[in-house]
């Protein structure tokens, strides 16, 4: 964000500027814009997992705390649609569920390539695409 600079009185001969300060409710702001947010839900609609397998048998674990996601870091973000292994709050295997998920990409500088480093699988498909749009909007 540039702060415009205003001029004021001369100090010891020398023209001092001054950065004006942007008010609180300045129209033009945009806070948080990079970071991507997942709601906590009572139910349990949202899943993740760190360790993504491209065999499919990956498992979700429910979301149980709310997330901000820097997005700074990701590289691309891919979505998938099927059928997934879900466990429960213990972790042990609970059900296979339906539904859509979202693949956060980021680069390794030593092998020189991307890999997935989290996932986040959503059972209702109205939650998905509210983050997709959100997503759009970075």
């Amino acid at each position: 964000m540039h702060c415009p600079q205003q001029v004021s009185q001369l100090e010891n001969g020398f023209y001092v500027a001054k950065k004006r300060r942007i008010s609180s409710d300045s129209a033009d702001a945009v806070y948080g814009r990079r970071f991507l947010h997942l709601q906590c839900m009572d139910s349990e609609t949202i899943f993740h997992t760190e360790d993504c397998n491209s065999s499919g048998s990956s498992m979700f674990s429910p979301l149980t705390e709310d997330l901000m996601i820097n997005t700074r870091n990701i590289e691309q973000f891919s979505c998938s649609r099927g059928n997934f292994f879900v466990s429960g709050a213990d972790g042990l295997y609970s059900k296979t569920i339906s539904g859509e998920v979202l693949h956060l990409w980021r680069f390794c500088p030593q092998k020189r390539k991307l890999f997935i480093s989290r996932s986040f699988l959503f059972k209702n498909a109205q939650d998905f695409h509210q983050v997709r749009q959100m997503l759009q909007r970075l």
